[in-house]
């Protein structure tokens, strides 16, 4: 298979893994997701970055190393969680589906963030944003993969790719997206 070796593609590209985990008992109150809706991707050099979904794309910050290491102690899942094509997505809002946290491929957060941004009205998304998040989640839960909201038509992601399909508001994305030779 093409890339299948972490040496493969020169480290410019990436096998996107296409298995999902539910996690339980993951304590999201470490993590302080202040919109309910999250996805922490670990990078190269392991420190982890936040990224919110909102109907610009995504705004992320850094997590502290210290409350990262305190929740791969207490769900050491997440000690496997592959660099820069894996994440953590976490749900702490949603009626009776709510808290939930998963290990998914990243082109999922992805398509998240794009369900968000085709169905997004007004100040507050309006019913239809929040009955496709809904959707997206139940189809994680009944082992789905969502298709109508797909931008990234190919499991090979690069940060550039993701970057334009998805809007994300990221400087180190930006810049590894316009500088030649960068990964």
């Amino acid at each position: 298979m093409l890339f299948e070796a972490d040496a493969a593609g020169a480290g410019h590209y990436r096998l996107v893994p296409t298995g999902r985990t539910r996690l339980e008992g993951v304590p999201s109150d470490l993590l302080n997701v202040p919109v309910g809706l999250a996805f922490f991707v670990r990078q190269d050099d392991g420190h982890v970055l936040a990224h919110y979904p909102s109907p610009l794309g995504t705004t992320e910050h850094e997590v502290e190393a210290t409350i990262w290491r305190e929740l791969e102690q207490r769900v050491p899942e997440l000690t496997a969680l592959r660099p820069r094509v894996e994440a953590l997505l976490v749900r702490t809002m949603g009626g009776r589906d709510r808290g939930q946290q998963w290990i998914v491929p990243l082109d999922d957060c992805y398509r998240l963030v794009a369900v968000i941004r085709m169905n997004w009205s007004g100040m507050s998304g309006g019913s239809a944003v929040w009955r496709e998040v809904a959707r997206f989640f139940a189809e994680l839960e009944a082992g789905g993969r969502r298709t109508s909201a797909a931008p990234i038509g190919t499991t090979m992601a690069s940060p550039s790719t993701m970057a334009s399909a998805t809007g994300t508001v990221s400087a180190t994305t930006m810049e590894s997206a316009t500088s030649p030779g960068s990964s």
